[in-house]
């Protein structure tokens, strides 16, 4: 899944993808997947064929990357 989500997030600025990562963490915004996943209603919102999910413990890891990346560059 930490491909799916880094593709999602590589062209966002830093505020906007740990917002991003929160909301999946919440599960108010779904991951689009490629191939293998269940439809989801968020899912459409980023991807045509609507199959998506919530990854929280890859969401978590890369959420707290962001957060390293940003500290270190302080």
């Amino acid at each position: 899944y930490k491909g799916d989500i880094v593709f999602v997030i590589h062209k966002l600025p830093l505020n906007e993808a740990k917002r991003y990562l929160e909301d999946v963490l919440a599960h108010k915004q779904a991951i689009p997947l490629c191939c293998g996943a269940g439809r989801t209603a968020q899912a459409k919102n980023h991807h045509s064929n609507g199959q998506g999910r919530w990854p929280v413990k890859s969401a978590g890891f890369i959420l707290g990357l962001l957060k390293n990346v940003e500290s270190n560059a302080e």
